[in-house]
């Protein structure tokens, strides 16, 4: 620990589930966001769609309950694949869309899906 230096004794107690630290509880979160693992694989498009279309109102009641005129600074889509692979789509746009959702997730898995 000594090679450490305060360093050291920081993470010795930090370790042992000591953190003078106090916590704000109040802070915004800095992400929302919905998701669903599917039982099935789905190989047709406007079965993503649909999933899409059923998320949408739970991510627009996230948002509205964080704090109704907070800006968005970047939206997006994310698709995980049977293999594991993660497709992106993002942009900034600081107005939520389920028209851009769509666009997004229609360039990001409709190579896959």
């Amino acid at each position: 620990m000594k090679e450490l230096g305060k360093f050291g004794q920081i993470l010795c107690d930090l370790s042992h589930g000591v953190d003078p630290r106090s916590i704000n509880s109040e802070r915004l979160p800095k992400s929302v966001g919905v998701e669903r693992t599917v039982a099935k694989d789905i190989y047709q498009w406007d079965d993503c769609m649909k999933i899409i279309e059923r998320l949408y109102p739970e991510l627009e009641t996230r948002l509205a309950k964080i704090k109704p005129e907070l800006s968005i600074a970047s939206q997006g889509v994310k698709m995980k694949f049977t293999d594991f692979q993660l497709t992106t789509q993002e942009h900034s746009y600081p107005i939520l869309s389920k028209g851009d959702h769509s666009k997004f997730g229609n360039r990001g898995g409709r190579s896959r899906c």
